[in-house]
């Protein structure tokens, strides 16, 4: 490649790009990981189901801390068609501190496509930078 290849900067953006998707979601499995450990665990149940604008749905889980009062957790990442249906039980994770901070246990939507979307640029990068080089001397060859 010369100094001047597009191509170059074009990898370069791409690998950063996957650099920066996996770094993504290894923060957010970081930041669930972290939750999930000092929460509590219950069962909830999905007593309504929020619907978008396009028709997405996404569950209102109902769930009782130790104390045993009543929360509300308003789920949101909506899917079409639904992945929940009114009268599921699902786990749930709360905060023992904040009772009303919670996450479902499945909560891994971001994680799944930052890491799949970092896998994919950062292994296209890898393919390009073996068929084609990297320049190997800052970017600068002798032509």
């Amino acid at each position: 490649m010369s100094k001047n290849d597009p191509l170059k900067y074009v990898l370069f953006i791409f690998l950063s790009i996957g650099i920066l998707f996996s770094a993504l979601a290894w923060y957010f499995y970081k930041k669930q990981a972290n939750f999930t450990e000092t929460a509590i665990k219950t069962t909830g149940k999905v007593v309504d189901l929020r619907v978008s604008r396009k028709g997405s749905k996404a569950p209102i889980v109902e769930y009782f801390d130790a104390k045993q009062q009543q929360h509300l957790y308003y789920h949101d990442v909506f899917t079409r068609p639904s992945s929940y249906s009114v009268g599921d039980e699902v786990e749930i994770f709360y905060s023992p501190i904040n009772t009303e901070d919670a996450r479902l246990s499945q909560d891994y939507v971001l994680i799944l496509i930052f890491g799949i979307l970092g896998v994919v640029f950062i292994t296209v990068s890898a393919i390009c930078i073996k068929v084609f080089g990297w320049p190997s001397n800052g970017g600068h060859q002798n032509d």
